[in-house]
């Protein structure tokens, strides 16, 4: 892992596989959340605040399907330039963020 993260402490563990892509000029910061059952996409310049999730997973609303254990997961992409807001519960179920897209604080973003 010390090989994918600029700094990195001790006994870090993270659950394979890593679908996130992000590209240059990135900010996030603490207690970051990526549920990555598929593929999550950053464009460059975007900041995450804290304690911020990004979730490309989701179960049906029907609870006899939820029961089943049915999961979907769909891929979310962050376009260039966006900043998502401290406390933000972001990206659920194929969200996309287009450039330059603001999610304010403590925001839930469900759909594009």
């Amino acid at each position: 892992m010390k090989e994918m993260f600029a700094e990195i402490g001790e006994n870090c563990y993270i659950e394979p596989p890593f679908y996130a892509n992000f590209g240059s000029n990135i900010y996030v910061n603490f207690n970051f959340t990526c549920v990555d059952d598929t593929h999550i996409y950053v464009g460059v310049y975007t900041m995450f605040g804290p304690n911020v999730t990004i979730s490309a997973a989701g179960h049906p609303i029907i609870p006899e399907l939820r029961r089943k254990g049915y999961q979907y997961n769909m891929p979310v992409r962050i376009g260039s330039g966006c900043w998502i807001g401290a406390g933000s519960i972001s990206c659920l179920e194929s969200m996309t963020a287009t450039r330059s897209s603001t999610s304010k604080i403590a925001a839930l973003t469900t759909r594009s």
